[in-house]
């Protein structure tokens, strides 16, 4: 899979979803420790909208474009913390075009964790996807995992 591949089909389920795809000329507004980050939410004009601290042509900035899509395609509202958070992450695992190996997993796991603090609602969803995520992974000292390049 390519880098280009990658990018397209973000912009192509996000056109399918009517989201719209603002991806930040300054990595540094968004970003989190130069990881790939991203926000969901609804833009100037009411529409609705996924903005990305980097373009989706790694494999971890392009789980990140889609956890956000999955965001509108999940249909956030309501739910708690990391219930919603970790069926964003469902939903991206499920329509990603690029089989999850380990530096995927630990990708998953890496961001999942940055939830798992005490002041969120405890959700079972979220820790099976953790656990699950944390089990395919390999160890890291990266808070997000590895990044595999695509050519």
């Amino acid at each position: 899979m390519t880098s280009q591949e990658l990018y397209e089909d973000v912009q192509r389920q996000a056109t399918d979803m009517g989201v719209r795809v603002w991806i930040s000329m300054d990595p540094g507004t968004y970003a989190q420790d130069g990881e790939p980050y991203g926000e969901a939410g609804k833009d100037d004009d009411g529409w609705e909208a996924v903005w990305l601290s980097h373009p989706p042509t790694t494999s971890r900035a392009y789980l990140v474009a889609l956890h956000e899509l999955g965001h509108h395609a999940t249909r956030w509202g309501r739910q708690l913390l990391k219930e919603r958070e970790s069926l964003a992450w469902e939903w991206a695992i499920e329509h990603s075009i690029i089989p999850l190996g380990p530096d995927e997993w630990a990708t998953v796991a890496g961001y999942l964790a940055s939830y798992d603090s005490n002041r969120a609602k405890p959700s079972e969803r979220f820790d099976r996807l953790l656990l699950r995520a944390r089990a395919l992974s390999v160890p890291t000292t990266s808070r997000s995992g590895t990044t595999r390049v695509l050519e």
